[in-house]
């Protein structure tokens, strides 16, 4: 069996609980996945991306 959290679920809890774009791009590398995977992630009122 792969030991992590589901790709799936982190991105939910990136969603539901981080409140700004660094939060967010902390709680995924924090976070051990079963596999990797590429993701940007970017907040409307500042107009900031990031991969």
């Amino acid at each position: 069996t792969r030991y992590g959290k589901p790709w799936s679920y982190a991105v939910r809890d990136v969603l539901q609980f981080s409140e700004t774009l660094d939060s967010a791009i902390q709680m995924l590398n924090k976070t051990k996945r079963t596999c990797s995977i590429y993701l940007g992630v970017g907040n409307a009122k500042t107009n900031e991306f990031r991969l």
